[in-house]
């Protein structure tokens, strides 16, 4: 996603990026105030945005660029960056490598993915380094919730076995007691 050539389009201070599904225009506190879906190009705003001036001249401007056809491409481009740095990330099980011309935040790849210094690295072998690290905590976490769950579904189980029991005895009785019933009423 060409996500400065956007930001320059638009003439926002607000941050622009590209979010996987979708592209978001916000700010530090809210990060979609303006939400494009990439694949139908619906525009969305956050519904507790304050209708101001400057959100409606700026989604004007997003009506302009979409309608003329340019959205399309800028959500399926690449920022063209000049004196390139590259710059590292994880997602899932890939290293991916983009470029930027600034490490600091707030500033975008060339894919328009915002850079954090807790996500986003110098070098692969940081990368490779942190992204071990957070999937080796993930895993962990997950398989300590697994464990729970089993642990759950067995005293569930066990709930269940008693449940079953004590309702197939205590049915016995009442069709007795039916059965009493209907032989005192002949």
């Amino acid at each position: 996603m060409q996500a400065r050539k956007l930001k320059k389009l638009l003439n926002t201070g607000y941050i622009v990026q590209n979010c996987g599904e979708y592209a978001a225009i916000g700010s530090t506190y809210v990060h979609d105030i303006i939400k494009i879906d990439k694949q139908t190009l619906k525009i969305e705003v956050w519904r507790k945005a304050n209708n101001n001036d400057n959100l409606k001249n700026l989604l004007e401007k997003l009506k302009e660029i979409k309608d003329s056809g340019e959205l399309r491409e800028i959500l399926d481009g690449k920022d063209e960056i000049s004196n390139p740095l590259p710059v590292f990330c994880y997602r899932g099980d890939q290293i991916i490598e983009s470029k930027t011309d600034d490490y600091e935040w707030p500033n975008t790849d060339d894919d328009g993915y915002l850079l954090y210094k807790n996500t986003t690295f110098k070098t692969k072998k940081d990368c490779l380094s942190y992204a071990f690290k957070d999937l080796s905590y993930s895993f962990k976490s997950i398989s300590e919730q697994l464990d729970q769950a089993k642990e759950e579904v067995a005293r569930l189980q066990q709930r269940t076995s008693r449940e079953a029991k004590a309702l197939s005895i205590l049915a016995d009785e009442y069709a007795k007691m039916l059965r009493g019933m209907t032989d005192d009423n002949r």
